[in-house]
């Protein structure tokens, strides 16, 4: 591992509270946010991309007038649109967090998808959340937090329009000039994989504890909670390492990925939380951080125990051997003999 931080050895990162009597959302000072969660490959190449004449008015025109309002209407057709009246709870998340934002609330659609996946579509002024159903199954409901919190991100950002653009291009011409579009991508993936860490920034200081949005991101990739009660974290983090020699770099540059790699996610989620730039903007958003009584220290085995395994959600299972645990509350593992 080429990056270190510190973990407090009692609560395993950070311990954080809320001011006594005061409103989470209250008067936040949402571009202060804003301005210190966005990277800085983000930031650079969004006012290049809007300094080009015409551009970002053609595109913003084909996303209101064409893309969107057809994606919406399969939505509508085939999909659940979220509300006050419709899965009040997840319309509840997304309007609290487009407060604390200072944004209008986008629509909300959760569809019937297998795979795990989020995103946002349309325009940087009229955008649409979509949330597969998957996703949702699998998250409990601080981890889900995160990811509604990582899209509202996308928006406050300025994400939207360009990113919509994007996957418009790549799916109309994959296949048609494959080698060239790699190319001619590139430098458009650099900038949406920038987006993203943007996007993770304000989802994690939107989080009540971001812990849950390291959580998320490793059920990402391991795909199961049943194996996130067995998961190494450390062991996880490790693989990173090896994603930095010539080949790791060649398949991230120009292999089409417009997401950082997902334990990459994880490393710059752990680096932003224990940063200086994260305090303040976590009291700018009236939520303080505060360590606990003892010491920080470097100490990632508790990481490990206090954020992999930290889940309502991982009761079910043994973290020892991943067997379910039965029904009616038993301290000992019937498989291993683990005491819970």
């Amino acid at each position: 591992m080429q990056r270190s931080s510190s973990f407090c050895p009692q609560c395993q990162l950070l311990v954080f509270r809320r001011g006594v009597g005061t409103d989470r959302h209250s008067d936040a000072p949402a571009e202060v946010v804003i301005g210190t969660a966005r990277v800085s490959t983000d930031g650079s190449v969004a006012r290049i991309v809007d300094a080009i004449p015409v551009l970002p008015e053609l595109v913003e025109w084909l996303q209101r007038y064409w893309s969107k309002p057809m994606e919406r209407t399969k939505l509508l057709g085939g999909g659940v649109r979220v509300g006050p009246n419709q899965l009040s709870h997840l319309h509840s998340v997304v309007k609290s967090h487009a407060v604390a934002l200072d944004v209008d609330c986008p629509e909300l659609f959760v569809t019937a998808k297998p795979d795990l996946n989020a995103y946002t579509f349309g325009t940087n002024d009229d955008a649409c959340i979509v949330v597969h159903s998957a996703l949702i199954e699998l998250l409990d409901n601080q981890e889900l937090d995160f990811i509604l919190a990582h899209e509202m991100g996308h928006i406050k950002a300025r994400h939207v329009t360009y990113a919509s653009a994007l996957a418009m291009v790549s799916r109309g011409l994959t296949g048609v000039l494959t080698v060239p579009l790699d190319l001619v991508k590139a430098p458009l993936d650099a900038w949406s994989r920038a987006s993203e860490e943007t996007a993770d920034r304000i989802g994690v200081l939107l989080t009540e504890d971001p812990r849950a949005a390291i959580r998320a991101l490793a059920l990402l990739a391991v795909g199961s909670r049943k194996l996130l009660a067995q998961m190494d974290l450390l062991s996880y983090l490790e693989q990173h390492t090896d994603l930095t020699d010539f080949y790791g770099k060649l398949s991230l540059y120009f292999g089409g990925h417009d997401h950082p790699h997902t334990v990459t996610r994880v490393l710059n989620v752990i680096e932003f939380v224990n940063s200086d730039v994260f305090r303040r903007a976590r009291g700018a958003l009236r939520l303080p951080v505060t360590t606990c009584s003892t010491q920080l220290e470097a100490h990632h085995s508790r990481i490990i125990e206090g954020t992999v395994r930290e889940s309502a959600g991982n009761d079910q299972f043994c973290p020892g051997c991943g067997f379910e645990r039965e029904a009616g509350g038993s301290t000992v593992c019937v498989a291993c003999g683990r005491e819970f």
